[in-house]
């Protein structure tokens, strides 16, 4: 690790300064910090990272956080050192209420603004008016381009396209992730089947996984009492239902050997999987093939996951799924989903000959802005117990 605080002012004797930039990418906003301005990979890591978003506090009123699991998330970013790669990069979920240090899985919005940080930092030859960016994300090994707008030597973040759920309008970023499925487990079913039953305390709850970008449990409204329509609030103000939702995810986990048991995966894999609620579109022309919510880290949130959306989008396109059995039917590789904000649209190509499709890549469109950049000056790192989720692919 290398630390600038020689060159800064430091708030105290033995206190850690590391140069941050923050960026909203999507409808997530996290802050990025270059692997080697950290302590190595373990506790005393995690420990300087929920120092620098001021967690376990619901406010996170000591740190940088944003207190929403879509505001509290930390990307490592470092150059490129696989052949064909521009820059690598982490995703973290930080809990905000718990002291969680997720590494299991990627984050697909914030993916937008690692390619424009990427630029702007230097760490990759520029070419206007596009600049595409190969980057490989550590927690899936998964390989993602970044296509960015780039205006006088700089990503272009100024623009007119709309990503609902995010104010104003932007540069689009199209982010194209190559070969996605099995981006966790291996294989695009993680249990080899389109369906499976869980068993929950009201009953057996029948569910999809299916992992593309990202592991996901897709549940059916219908059959949770739901209409698949209520505003993320409504259904955070239901504490018995965000209860079964997470006995339901739990019991995921459980199949899927991420926790040994159902109540206790809120801990030990907070992340993996995650959750979708999935209904019909609503009545009328039809504006989206499908309606979703997604659910993280025991919150409905109030846009759509991005890698979940990717997810989503091939689910709805694979026979025998949940998702497909409500879906509205695609004429093409576009699926536009509904969620709380808005539409979300991925766009999957399939090679359809097998008997299961294989996902050959999938592509979907944001905009990203930089926000801050500075020095966050960090309390005394400790060795605290955190509930680290550091996984084979963690950070670098």
């Amino acid at each position: 690790m290398h630390s600038h605080a020689s060159d800064q002012t430091s708030p105290g004797e033995g206190s850690l300064v590391i140069p941050v930039v923050m960026m909203r990418g999507g409808t997530s906003k996290g802050v990025f910090v270059r692997a080697d301005d950290l302590p190595p990979s373990g506790p005393e890591r995690d420990s300087a990272l929920l120092d620098l978003m001021g967690s376990p506090d619901p406010m996170q009123l000591d740190g940088l956080g944003g207190t929403h699991v879509n505001t509290s998330k930390v990307m490592i970013i470092q150059a490129g050192q696989a052949p064909g790669t521009d820059v690598e990069y982490t995703a973290v979920q930080i809990g905000t209420d718990s002291p969680i240090v997720d590494y299991s899985g990627n984050c697909g919005n914030l993916s937008a603004a690692v390619g424009a940080y990427a630029i702007d930092e230097g760490l990759v030859p520029l070419n206007e008016p596009v600049t595409v960016v190969r980057m490989l994300n550590h927690n899936t090994h998964g390989r993602v381009l970044a296509h960015v707008p780039v205006h006088q030597g700089q990503a272009a973040y100024a623009g007119d396209y709309k990503v609902d759920g995010v104010p104003g309008t932007g540069a689009p970023i199209v982010l194209e992730f190559l070969d996605p499925a099995g981006s966790v487990f291996g294989r695009l079913l993680p249990t080899g089947n389109l369906r499976d039953q869980i068993g929950t305390s009201r009953g057996a709850v029948e569910v999809s996984i299916v992992d593309v970008s990202h592991p996901t449990v897709f549940v059916l409204a219908s059959a949770l009492g739901l209409s698949g329509n209520e505003p993320a609030d409504a259904l955070n103000a239901d504490a018995s239902l965000l209860a079964l939702l997470e006995e339901i995810r739990g019991g995921c986990a459980v199949l899927l050997n991420v926790a040994e048991r159902a109540d206790e995966a809120a801990r030990s894999s907070p992340v993996v999987p995650r959750l979708a609620i999935v209904s019909p579109p609503p009545p009328g022309p039809h504006a989206v093939h499908v309606t979703g919510r997604t659910v993280a880290m025991g919150r409905v949130i109030h846009s759509y996951a991005l890698t979940v959306a990717i997810c989503t989008a091939a689910a709805c396109r694979i026979k025998g799924t949940l998702p497909h059995s409500v879906a509205s039917p695609s004429s093409g590789d576009e699926i536009s989903i509904g969620h709380p904000s808005g539409t979300i649209t991925a766009s999957v190509k399939l090679d359809e000959q097998a008997e299961i499709p294989v996902v050959i890549s999938a592509a979907i469109t944001r905009t990203a802005r930089r926000l801050l950049k500075g020095s966050a000056f960090l309390k005394q790192p400790s060795h605290a117990d955190v509930a680290s989720r550091a996984t084979a692919a963690g950070p670098t």
